[in-house]
């Protein structure tokens, strides 16, 4: 189900009030701490701004507007001015995400987020996860400049991977059961070491180290469960972003014949971690996308 709102621009997804703090707000010398933080890691390429305004209940708020431009869209994103510590890194919980598309049209994905679940935003150049906490029901969201270089990606996405893990994040909702933590141990664990499946194979012999081949039988395991699960959610981004298109509001333009084409790209991660070959999609499973290649 696809929740959140076409606006005709941003103006109307914020309200008159709000976009008049974001538009006319104080710069970052208002909240002398915050300024440091991110003159020693801010997002690349952001503009920011303070807005001070009064919400639907007519309580006073204060908001950091992180605005970030890339080719297909503007994100502006809405967040507390206070950071959240997590381990090593600053996060900033984020209250709205608004996406500017063609023509200004404006949605904000924290529409699409299940009740208690937050999305959080984290700069620092080492942080390079993009995911889901199926514990916290927190999706983690990193400088998306930075994460395709350190991940040495081929392209550089945006909105398509956050709309993975709300695909993620729909499929813990209805179908919890069939959401494997122990798989997204696993899949954490491979991805830390940096270790192929099909390095794994050449190396298991009598002569390895111990550990390689219950590695290699943990995939063998668990790799049906976790593609199972990005294929759902890489469906469900897919469809949000057909759907919106047939509305008239495109948020991302597609360099392929279709959007399918594209997360494969985002999540090719899977592929190279458990060495599986691409199948078509069941169609079944994805009526409207006879041909298209398997999504990781």
């Amino acid at each position: 189900e696809i929740l959140s709102e076409n606006h005709p621009n941003l103006m109307s997804a914020m309200g008159m009030e709000k976009y008049r703090a974001f538009m006319y707000g104080d710069g970052l010398k208002s909240i002398p701490d915050l300024q440091e933080k991110i003159s020693k890691n801010g997002f690349t390429n952001a503009k920011y701004s303070i807005g001070t305004f009064n919400d639907e209940k007519g309580r006073e708020e204060k908001s950091l507007f992180i605005s970030l431009d890339f080719p297909s869209n503007k994100i502006i994103y809405e967040c507390d001015t206070e950071t959240t510590e997590l381990g090593f890194y600053d996060f900033y919980q984020v209250k709205h995400m608004y996406v500017i598309g063609e023509s200004g049209v404006t949605v904000d994905l924290t529409e699409e987020l299940e009740s208690g679940s937050k999305i959080l935003l984290c700069a620092h150049p080492r942080f390079t996860t993009m995911g889901l906490s199926a514990k916290t029901k927190n999706i983690y969201v990193p400088d998306f400049v930075k994460y395709a270089d350190r991940t040495y990606s081929r392209e550089r996405l945006d909105v398509p991977l956050v709309l993975h893990e709300i695909g993620h994040l729909k499929h813990l909702a209805t179908e919890p059961e069939s959401f494997d933590i122990n798989a997204r141990v696993a899949t954490n664990l491979v991805s830390l070491l940096h270790i192929k499946r099909s390095d794994l194979e050449k190396n298991i012999s009598e002569n390895s180290m111990g550990f390689l081949k219950p590695l290699s039988d943990m995939i063998d395991k668990y790799a049906p469960a976790i593609i199972e699960s990005e294929k759902v959610a890489s469906a469900w981004a897919c469809r949000w972003m057909e759907k919106k298109k047939e509305q008239g509001a495109v948020f991302w333009e597609q360099p392929y014949e279709d959007y399918w084409q594209q997360l494969e790209t985002a999540l090719a991660t899977y592929k190279m971690l458990f060495a599986v070959e691409p199948k078509k999609l069941h169609d079944d499973f994805f009526p409207k996308s006879e041909g298209a290649p398997w999504i990781y």
